[in-house]
C-alpha cells in the first residue's frame, strides 16, 4: 500500500482498502454512498488521497471501525550506513575514541577493524558492539 505524507513529520498508511474488503460492502457501494468516483475510492484504499474528516468518520462508522483503524503511522527507517555517530548515543569516552580514529558514521564503523583502535578496552568494545547489534536488529524489523 502506498504511503501519504502529512507534512514532513509523519507518514501514514491507508487501511481503508483492507477494511472495505473485510466488510459486507463492495467498493461500488462505498462509491455510491459517498458519491465518489471509482478512482477516488481506489485512491483512498491505496493511500494516494484521503477522505475529508467528515467522510472519514462516516466511513469508519459504516465499516464498524474506529477512525484510528483506517490509517496507521509508518515510521521511516533511516539508512543505517548514513547514521552519524551522534545518533548512536555513545558514552563520551567511546565517542571521542572513535572520532580520533576517523570514524564519523555507522558506515565508517562497520568498515573499520576495531582491533586497530589503540586503547580500546573490553568495556568500550562491548559498548560499541552492543549498540551496533541493537541498531542492526532495529533495521531488520
Amino acid at each position: 500500500m502506498a504511503n501519504i505524507g502529512i507534512g514532513d513529520a509523519m507518514k501514514v498508511k491507508s487501511n481503508i482498502g483492507k477494511y472495505i474488503d473485510e466488510s459486507p460492502y463492495k467498493r461500488e457501494y462505498i462509491q455510491k454512498h459517498f458519491n465518489k468516483s471509482r478512482n477516488t475510492i481506489y485512491n483512498w484504499c491505496v493511500g494516494n488521497s484521503y477522505p475529508s474528516v467528515p467522510e472519514l468518520f462516516e466511513l469508519a462508522k459504516l465499516l464498524n471501525r474506529w477512525v484510528d483503524d483506517l490509517y496507521e503511522e509508518v515510521k521511516e527507517k533511516k539508512d543505517l550506513c548514513k547514521m552519524n555517530l551522534e545518533e548512536l548515543d555513545y558514552s563520551p569516552r567511546v565517542y571521542n575514541l572513535l572520532k580520533r580514529n576517523g570514524i564519523n558514521s555507522v558506515n565508517d564503523l562497520l568498515n573499520f577493524d576495531l582491533e586497530r583502535i589503540q586503547s580500546l578496552g573490553p568495556k568500550a568494545k562491548n559498548e560499541i558492539e552492543s549498540k551496533l547489534s541493537k541498531i542492526r536488529k532495529e533495521f531488520e524489523d
